[in-house]
């Protein structure tokens, strides 16, 4: 039996043979059904090997190398032939250890009797820039925490994703968890003043490029067009500051022509379409700088040699003049705490309605207990496809007794409204007195709707959170110097590195401390330096 497995005609040389001629689609499928793998793999070998596998004990981490299959053939495309090989390695490695006692589905567990990618872990995603703001400020205020499956974890909102240490997903009364997105509040509009001095240090700086006396003043082709329109420019810095200006066509002009590679507008003069064209080139020469371009959006204060004041937007006084606060983290706060559901103050259509019902945890057991709740993408279009066609199926219901036949919008916000004033008050305050039928099937369907599938499960936070209270941190293995240095200056040393899309989601078993997952069990040790429930 030796010879047969790890002689010359072994399970290792024939597994790579045999994995190396499976079409990607049908590896991808196989990483995922170990048992189906090895079956097909070992043949005639499988029992023999299992049960070799049986007394040696497990020895690796199958999971990963058994998933790491999935990679081989992109990593081919790609001509990483190393990658591949590699991959191709552990994957058959793998095979003999992936039934054996302490695992589940086939691979090693992490959290005890929770299958591999269906434990929890809590997240915050943000850029680069958000991080670096973050630390600017002195923290994360008020931030959204979401809770999900390590095996499709939230791509969102940005490619570095901080690892939520314990407390940051324990349901509280100051750190209120909710069953889905509940649309909380954003971050406050922010406006940006310089004085008259810095305005004309900025006028000059962007006027450059066309040789003009101010940003006001245009150069134009024979039609008349302007090659880059600085009319409204000092609007536009007001409301997005130096740093914001990633669509404006006199930043993109200045930042080809810091880098000598902006084209002469002069060629484009006598063109019926000089301004098009030279803006088309303008953004083809753009074409893949994005990182650079931001990072010298980011630069342009201490270059232009100018220091603004930021200032939150409160709204309008009776007059209708504009009110403000200083930017500080307290004012932050103080504007986005409280009125959590539904504070982002937009309709976005069921999801909306959806925050107003969705059910707030009472502990982190209520938390595990609902796990299955939160399912993939894919399968997360299919539930609203359905939940959409229920509700459209009940608002129909609700047009026809409605005297002034309101549509679909404003049948939402009246049902955002049941949980605070009741299904009964509700409905007899915009449609009359309604039967009992209709009444049951509101609340029939608010229910469900409230216990919905989701994609994650969201944390707000009452305070400030400082970067400090991460546990680790997964970020893009391009990343830059800086924010790695403002990772390490708070203390977050466990960072995680990852390629692509399909590595990220690899890349977050790194934080097995921070997965929990089982309501009710105890923690499992393995030798991690700490225990996962």
């Amino acid at each position: 039996m030796s010879d047969s497995i790890f002689g010359a005609n072994s399970y290792l040389g024939g597994s790579w043979d045999a994995l190396k001629r499976l079409p990607a689609g049908v590896l991808r499928h196989l990483s995922d059904n170990p048992e189906q793998m090895a079956r097909g793999v070992l043949g005639p070998a499988y029992k023999p090997t299992m049960g070799l596998a049986n007394i040696m004990g497990p020895q690796a981490d199958v999971a990963g190398m058994v998933r790491d299959a999935g990679g081989v053939m992109p990593a081919l495309e790609r001509g990483q032939y190393g990658t591949a090989a590699r991959d191709l390695g552990l994957a058959a490695a793998a095979v003999p250890f992936m039934f054996l006692p302490g695992t589940v589905g086939g691979v090693k567990e992490v959290v005890k009797g929770v299958k591999h990618g269906d434990e929890l872990i809590g997240i915050h995603n943000l850029r680069p820039e958000a991080l670096a703001h973050a630390d600017k400020l002195g923290g994360l205020p008020v931030p959204s925490i979401a809770v999900t499956k390590t095996g499709a974890p939230m791509e969102n909102f940005g490619d570095i994703s901080l690892i939520a240490g314990d407390d940051l997903v324990k349901p509280a009364a100051k750190n209120p968890i909710f069953a889905s997105d509940a649309y909380t509040p954003r971050y406050p509009q922010v406006n940006t003043f310089y004085s008259k001095a810095d305005n004309k240090k900025i006028d000059d700086y962007f006027s450059e490029p066309f040789g003009t006396k101010g940003t006001w003043e245009s150069k134009r082709d024979v039609a008349g067009r302007d090659y880059a329109y600085g009319g409204d420019f000092f609007n536009e810095l007001q409301d997005k500051g130096l740093a914001g200006l990633w669509q404006n066509d006199m930043a993109r002009v200045r930042f080809l022509y810091d880098k000598g590679n902006l084209p002469d507008y002069r060629k484009y003069n006598t063109k019926e379409n000089g301004a098009f064209e030279f803006k088309a080139e303008v953004r083809a020469r753009m074409d893949g700088q994005e990182k650079e371009y931001g990072d010298w959006l980011a630069g342009l204060n201490e270059r232009v040699g100018v220091a603004p004041e930021e200032k939150i937007f409160k709204g309008y006084t009776n007059m209708g003049n504009r009110r403000y606060a200083p930017h500080t983290m307290e004012n932050v706060v103080k504007e986005m705490k409280g009125g959590i559901r539904g504070g982002e103050n937009f309709n976005y259509g069921l999801g909306s309605l959806r925050a107003a019902v969705t059910p707030k945890f009472k502990n982190k057991a209520g938390i595990k207990a609902k796990r299955d709740k939160i399912i993939s993408h894919d399968e997360m279009e299919v539930a609203k496809t359905k939940l959409n066609e229920e509700f459209f199926s009940l608002a129909k219901e609700l047009e026809a007794i409605d005297p002034y036949g309101y549509g679909y919008d404003v049948i939402m916000a009246r049902l955002a409204e049941v949980p605070k004033y009741g299904t009964r008050r509700t409905l007899n305050e915009y449609y009359g007195d309604v039967s009992e039928s209709m009444i049951k099937k509101v609340d029939g369907f608010l229910e469900k709707l409230g216990n919905s599938p989701t994609e994650y499960f969201e944390g707000k936070p009452q305070r400030s959170v400082d970067l400090s209270e991460f546990s680790g941190a997964l970020v893009p293995s391009n990343i830059n110097k800086e924010t790695l240095g403002i990772l390490s200056k708070h203390g977050i040393k466990n960072v995680a590195k990852y390629a692509d899309k399909a590595d990220r989601a690899k890349a977050i078993r790194a934080f097995p401390n921070q997965m929990f997952g089982l309501a009710g069990l105890g923690a499992l040790g393995l030798g991690l330096g700490g225990s996962n429930e």
